[in-house]
């Protein structure tokens, strides 16, 4: 099988796929749990500033955190590659999409 996981007709008629399912959680439900180190390396979605509106609907890369104000540092690659941008945000601002299992 090559390491591909498998497609299986759904109830719906539709395909989906056997393997871990994901979910959308935001970074402060993982603060509020205490699994928010787990964070570091993984890629968001920013949403909810305020101050750098230009950064809504983007996907970062959380770099650090938390800093001493609760803040999560996550960084911004652009197309130029020399444009690289780190910025600090609430865990409120930030979504992970995570594996269901990793949560417990």
């Amino acid at each position: 099988r090559n390491g591909c996981r498998v497609a299986t007709p759904n109830a719906m008629g539709g395909l989906c796929a056997k393997g871990p399912s994901f979910q959308s959680v935001e970074l402060s439900d993982l603060v509020k749990k205490g699994v928010a180190g787990n964070a570091t390396g993984r890629f968001a979605r920013i949403s909810g500033l305020q101050k750098a509106e230009q950064y809504n609907g983007l996907t970062a890369q959380v770099i650090g955190g938390p800093d001493g104000t609760g803040r999560f540092v996550v960084q911004f690659c652009f197309l130029d590659e020399a444009d690289v941008r780190a910025v600090a945000v609430r865990p409120e601002n930030v979504t992970l999409r995570v594996r269901r299992g990793e949560l417990k």
